[in-house]
């Protein structure tokens, strides 16, 4: 679910809207509908507001305790939260100096998530946030704290 869009002709971010009416008591999924005009022409393309994610520093695609490695990426937006590998970084600091650039380093710590490493993006949104972007890293987390040895299991 994209809660803001980018207009292809304004380069604007249009926040999505929800319906109002709801016929059913219970919910099963959310509709979320985005939609741009200008001048009463209909401006149909939208993009995430978040692209270009990144990810490296570290030949392993199996990580153990200790081992890091950088994620970078864009966003028009910035964002209230980032999660990696199942666990929420610090506050998005702009790196180089350059507005809307992201990067963090992800040490894998005793703890962590076992598993597929994700990379989750969360916007502000109403009186929360909201996750809208999500990709794999191609790096697995695994439980045990790392031998040294390069291994491509």
């Amino acid at each position: 679910m994209i809660p803001y869009g980018v207009s292809s002709t304004t380069q604007q971010d249009v926040l999505a809207s929800f319906p109002t009416s709801l016929q059913q008591r219970e919910i099963f999924a959310i509709t979320v509908s985005v939609s741009t005009s200008i001048d009463g022409v209909n401006a149909p393309d939208l993009a995430c507001p978040v692209s270009g994610a990144a990810f490296g520093s570290n030949p392993r695609t199996v990580l153990g305790v200790d081992d890091s490695f950088i994620v970078h990426f864009a966003s028009t937006i910035a964002p209230a939260r980032v999660k990696i590998c199942g666990r929420y970084q610090p506050h998005p600091i702009a790196n180089n100096g350059m507005d809307g650039q992201y990067s963090f380093t992800h040490t894998v710590q005793e703890g962590d998530v076992v598993g597929p490493c994700i990379l989750m993006v969360y916007l502000p949104w109403g009186p929360g946030v909201l996750a809208v972007y999500e990709q794999e890293t191609g790096k697995t987390v695994e439980a045990v704290r790392n031998s040294g040895e390069l291994c491509e299991c």
